[in-house]
């Protein structure tokens, strides 16, 4: 399981579209074992979704195997992240600054949300 998370890290950082998918598909069966249920029920509809990408929709798939499916922050090599992550990051920043203008300054109110 460490070699398949560390080759998934790898295809993502790298920007290495065939070989994400094909990582993600070796991991089934250890989120089985894990009991990882919500992780279990997307996965084969990520994969086949992901299979089919070349005939519905060729301009994105084409991009993705340019490596346009990470979010760069800076220009170089390997340092794609998650989409997830970079949006998380994002999420955090605003929260932190000029989520709350407008809506709510009362501290349970951060509190809450925060």
């Amino acid at each position: 399981m460490i070699m398949i998370l560390k080759w998934y890290i790898h295809a993502e950082r790298a920007g290495l579209w065939e070989e994400q998918p094909a990582e993600v598909e070796k991991m089934l069966p250890y989120l089985v074992t894990a009991r990882h249920y919500k992780h279990v029920s997307c996965t084969p509809r990520y994969l086949a979704a992901m299979r089919e990408l070349s005939s519905v929709a060729p301009d994105v798939a084409c991009a993705f195997r340019d490596g346009h499916f990470t979010v760069q922050q800076t220009s170089g090599n390997f340092n794609g992240v998650w989409c997830n992550m970079a949006f998380e990051k994002i999420y955090n920043h605003n929260a932190k600054t000029q989520l709350f203008h407008g809506v709510s300054l009362q501290p349970a109110a951060m509190e809450k949300y925060l």
